[in-house]
């Protein structure tokens, strides 16, 4: 999983790593979050990103650690420290928990803020933002928002660098109606599953949130698109009926009606099992839900999808590497990216992510010793999906916990590199796409690494910053101490880590920094 670059007749060889070093795998967890209270959320995170002891006797113990196998662990004796790991989950633009608004005023058009419970959600996610909490959006919101109120709220990111944003995990069909994504369930699909959580959702309603979160991370039933809501109504009514004519009919001991009823029901559900549901959904350029370029115009960069058409499958199995293909450019490296083209003619670049378990409430389990050693010795890359802010109660198992000792172990021994998705994800897009030559050591001039730029999948070269390579690591395996050069300048020593020279080679890496390239140090 690395790529080699020699300039020809020289003595000077240099390797690309796959991930900064001295990582040899990377790994992240991108949760998603659905009608979370905002004190749920935060609980979550003071123990995925904080240090502090959660002690037993506290509300936080309480509200995540339903496993009584935790309280019996001596390891957790004196309660559990949080992993402090740099993890980031989703959020909504428009949404009655998390969302910074709950909609768009219909008579000035003007973004309404999230004010419940007298907290302002614009200020508590500006400072998720900062806290590294969250990084990446959702979808704009579990309302049906059209173009003008996406436009709005995805203005909204930008107005502060802080909010920027470059990854959508779009994958719901009708609570996020600004996902990009084929139309694939039934009318029959989507009436079973709300047929089921009608008494979820009563009982959601009579304050029992807590319990109906272990059977359906959202209790709401779906609604029907709405031009096609009528007619699909009516269709629920007439199988209903049917339904209790021919249960009544049978008991009463009319069995000619029952069966006449029971045929009617059969014939309305093959109806639905043949009819798709049309969400709109985002991949129909012609609709008012269409949101792809708008999210491009903010600097969306990465989508995950469901149901993506020409999209490597996540794997199966014990697996936690995610598949890789070969970068549709003239690189060859390989990336989890891959290139999927919109009804539209565009192209986005999307990534798998992979779960365990229903609603991945199982995810952290998988985090066992030997999984992550095979993560490592593969070089590879794990996105996770959980819902851990929804479903904590069992997410935060006795296992999970220990899933997550084993990923903070491995880290902090510098064998596994864990960032928030959208670090990741550029990181594989630089990767996979950065353009360099080696020069040799020549009379009067050194042995160099020659950054070109980020070439494209039509081979255009453009511009890239020494911030946006920041991690970037080569192993000099062959000949002298190089340097490097970006866009013709000269990178400073003080930009670059040499952080060995031995039997395996010297290890060049870029570093962060504030200071533009070219200006004098």
């Amino acid at each position: 999983m690395t790529s080699l670059a020699s300039s020809a007749a020289s003595e000077t060889q240099v390797e690309l790593l796959a991930h900064p070093y001295p990582y040899r795998a990377a790994l992240t967890i991108n949760a998603d979050t659905h009608s979370v209270p905002v004190d749920h959320f935060e609980r979550v995170h003071r123990l995925i990103n904080g240090t502090d002891v959660i002690p037993r006797d506290s509300d936080t113990w309480s509200a995540l650690f339903a496993d009584p196998a935790i309280a019996a662990d001596p390891r957790w004796e004196a309660g559990v420290r949080g992993f402090g790991l740099p993890i980031a989950d989703s959020f909504y633009l428009f949404d009655a928990q998390l969302g910074p608004f709950t909609g768009i005023d219909p008579v000035n058009g003007r973004r309404v803020p999230n004010r419940a419970g007298g907290i302002d959600r614009r200020v508590r996610l500006d400072r998720w933002f900062r806290n590294g909490w969250i990084d990446t959006l959702h979808a704009c919101g579990t309302t049906g928002a059209d173009r003008a109120a996406m436009r709005a709220g995805l203005q909204w990111l930008v107005e502060a660098p802080s909010r920027r944003t470059w990854v959508v995990s779009n994958h719901a069909f009708v609570s996020t109606p600004c996902g990009i994504e084929p139309d694939a369930q039934s009318a029959l699909e989507v009436t079973t599953k709300n047929v089921a959580k009608l008494p979820l959702w009563l009982l959601s309603n009579l304050g029992l949130r807590e319990m109906t979160a272990r059977w359906a991370a959202n209790p709401v039933p779906m609604p029907y698109p709405s031009h096609q809501r009528m007619a699909l109504w009516g269709f629920d009514l007439a199988a209903l009926t049917l339904f209790g004519m021919a249960v009544f009919s049978l008991v009463r001991g009319h069995r000619r009606v029952g069966l006449c009823a029971v045929v009617g029901v059969i014939g309305v559900c093959v109806w639905m099992s043949r009819t798709p549901l049309a969400y709109s959904a985002g991949d129909n350029p012609e609709t008012p839900w269409y949101s792809a370029d708008l999210q491009a115009q903010v600097g969306v960069r990465f989508h995950a999808f469901i149901h993506p058409r020409s999209y490597p499958r996540p794997p199966g199995g014990d697996a936690l590497a995610l598949p890789v293909g070969p970068w549709p450019g003239s690189s060859g490296r390989p990336s989890i990216l891959q290139v999927v083209g919109l009804d539209d003619g565009s192209e986005v670049l999307a990534y798998p992510r992979t779960g365990f378990g229903r609603n991945g409430h199982r995810t952290l389990e998988a985090l066992t010793a030997d999984r992550l050693r095979a993560l490592i010795d593969a070089e590879g890359t794990a996105i996770l999906w959980t819902h851990w802010a929804s479903d904590s109660g069992r997410v935060f198992s006795a296992a999970g916990l220990a899933g997550l000792e084993r990923v903070r172990a491995l880290r902090d021994a510098d064998e596994l590199w864990v960032a928030p998705t959208s670090v990741l994800l550029r990181f594989a897009e630089v990767h996979a796409t950065v353009d360099y030559v080696v020069h040799s050591a020549s009379p009067g001039r050194a042995a160099e690494i020659e950054i070109r730029g980020l070439r494209s999948r039509d081979g255009i070269l453009s511009a890239v910053t020494i911030d946006e390579l920041a991690g970037l690591s080569f192993r000099v395996l062959q000949g002298p101490e190089v340097g490097v050069r970006l866009l013709g300048h000269r990178v400073p020593e003080a930009w670059i880590d040499r952080l060995r020279r031995d039997g395996g080679g010297e290890i060049v890496r870029l570093r962060r920094t504030a200071k533009p390239l070219g200006h004098s140090t």
